[in-house]
């Protein structure tokens, strides 16, 4: 079995007084697709900026052997644990490349970063093609390429993606699923992939979990997960 890259204990988050993580525990292994799902409220959002160091946290977050829970979110993102955000957070304004080359910041050499360039250009050709346009005129789908392509660019360990298909026809969020599979596959990243769609979140997962109200309530094999009685009444409707 393949060590744990990321393990989360009875971590606690939240907003000033109102608490919207509770002793949540899970892990991720290395070279796996975990999804966790949850409605809206869950605290999807939160775990993500808890883990990526954009909230007071409590518990423990040991990433590649180091407990992170105290550091920084630039320390975090330095070890390789990256987020691709809800929403995707782009600069609209600048060029495609300007906001991927944001990405590698971290990066001081030039030649890197050109291979780190190409390597997200064979991933995603259409982003190459329209280097020089400005993001904000592309369309969801091509703006959440845009959104993984600069998380790659600064070389994770661990991609964190939340909400991928959040207002994205299906066959968008096919393809960049298929995308996500490339990731792990040719490139060697754990992703973690947190999302509201159940099937198209446990359809590439290696394992999964369910979140509801901040706590950790379902887990298992994903493909067990889709047929769950609970999980298909909750999040299906049948």
């Amino acid at each position: 079995m393949s060590e744990v890259l990321l393990g989360v204990d009875k971590l606690g988050a939240g907003y000033g007084d109102m608490a919207v993580l509770l002793d949540m525990s899970f892990e991720v292994r290395q070279g796996e697709i975990v999804s966790l799902v949850g409605s809206n409220g869950a605290g999807k959002t939160t775990l993500m900026r808890a883990l990526s160091g954009l909230l007071p946290r409590k518990g423990s977050i040991r990433f590649a052997g180091s407990e992170i829970s105290g550091m920084a979110a630039e320390r975090i993102f330095s070890l390789g644990l990256v987020q691709v955000p809800e929403g995707r957070q782009l600069f609209g304004q600048m060029s495609v490349l300007d906001n991927l080359l944001m990405g590698a910041y971290l990066c001081r050499d030039k030649k890197e970063e050109k291979r780190r360039l190409e390597r997200v250009f064979e991933l995603f050709p259409i982003l190459q093609e329209r280097r020089s346009q400005r993001a904000g005129v592309f369309s969801g789908g091509e703006q959440q390429m845009i959104a993984i392509a600069r998380a790659l660019m600064a070389e994770p360990r661990l991609l964190m993606v939340d909400e991928m298909s959040l207002g994205l026809a299906p066959v968008i969020v096919d393809k960049l699923l298929d995308a996500l599979v490339a990731i792990r596959d040719e490139r060697g990243v754990t992703v973690l992939l947190v999302e509201q769609d159940v099937f198209s979140a446990f359809s590439i997962a290696d394992r999964g979990y369910v979140l509801e109200l901040g706590k950790i309530v379902r887990e298992g094999n994903a493909e067990e997960l889709v047929e769950d009685p609970e999980v298909r009444r909750a999040y299906l409707g049948i």
